[in-house]
């Protein structure tokens, strides 16, 4: 090598020395930049999916762009029966739920719309978004306090409120609005204390004709004499019209959303509906609320922490109950 490079006329200006590190590749940086951007397009990715799934499922949504005032929020329940679900707020099978229809109810009593009205509405988009199970809870809400409560079946195509209670569905609203009944026969008194329902009886042929007759309309004005409040479960606005014939007839509506469930357009469609007549909406619950995302969709409302409180009250009662029997 000497003589090669001796006849190139090239001379060594230094001899190498070993190499405490390779040049590259540099891993340390490597790593730290994968990591960085791992986190990034992870984040991206997170947000463009939140984009294009447009269903329902924050304050946000409910707010501004459906347009409706959000004044409740219900957990999600787990692994109770359906008679169960429409009475938690009697029997307590959830502590955050019935604790929820509390502050539902306390929001109803802060302004002089709903504090005063004696006949609301409760509807929802589409089926399954827990109008009947709000309606329920909510009025046995206002049963506890002391005021005198009736359950009003106005969904005559596919009732579910006898189902939630364990009543039967044998006589009701088509018994009464064809003249085979009267009120007083039809209405299923002393279901709980100061709280009476009135089913459907039964599933009306032609449910419009029914709704829309003056039978209806001097049975409700007979109901507001008798009651404090009253409450009418009804079909889903954007399934059929139903909600929009009884609405005339109220002094309120509460909206049922249930949570990432329903698309944005089509709440915000039937909640239109609701805002275009001239019958006051009180609002929207948010029902069936996913506690696992909770802290990222409606971490303003509703805190997870929370839940201890419950667990300690409950074992506190246990305790106090215990007592008393010994």
């Amino acid at each position: 090598m000497t003589s090669t490079i001796e006849t190139q006329n090239a001379r060594v200006v230094d001899r190498a020395v070993p190499a405490l590190k390779p040049s590259s590749p540099k891993i340390a940086l490597n790593l730290a930049l994968g990591f960085v951007g791992g986190i990034g397009l992870g984040l991206a990715f997170a947000f463009f999916v939140a984009m294009i799934d447009d269903r329902v499922k924050s304050s946000f949504d409910i707010e501004s762009v459906i347009g409706l005032q959000l004044i409740g929020v219900i957990p999600q329940i787990k692994k109770l029966e359906h008679s169960e679900k429409a009475q938690v707020v009697m029997n307590h099978a959830d502590r955050q739920v019935a604790e929820a229809f509390l502050t539902l109810h306390s929001a109803l009593r802060l302004k002089d719309e709903s504090k005063n009205a004696k006949c609301m509405l409760i509807t929802s988009t589409i089926p399954g978004e827990g109008k009947s199970f709000v309606t329920t809870n909510i009025a046995l809400t206002f049963a506890v306090h002391g005021e005198r409560v009736i359950v009003v079946d106005g969904d005559l195509r596919k009732p579910t409120i006898h189902k939630g209670l364990k009543q039967e569905n044998t006589r009701g609203v088509i018994d009464v609005c064809t003249g085979k009944l009267t009120l007083d026969e039809a209405i299923i008194k002393g279901v709980h204390p100061n709280f009476d329902v009135l089913p459907a009886g039964g599933r009306a042929k032609n449910p419009t004709h029914i709704l829309n007759s003056k039978n209806f309309e001097l049975m409700l004005a007979d109901l507001r004499k008798r009651y404090d409040r009253v409450f009418i479960d009804t079909p889903p606005i954007a399934a059929v019209s139903d909600s929009l014939i009884i609405l005339p007839l109220v002094d309120g509506s509460i909206f049922s959303i249930y949570f990432n469930k329903v698309r944005r357009k089509a709440a915000q469609f039937a909640a239109g509906r609701l805002l275009n007549s001239n019958v006051p909406n009180f609002g929207a619950v948010l029902n069936g609320l996913n506690l696992a995302v909770s802290g990222y969709y409606y971490a303003q409302y509703y805190d997870k922490s929370y839940k201890d409180y419950y667990i300690v009250k409950t074992a506190r009662e246990e305790q106090e109950q215990g007592k008393e029997r010994v």
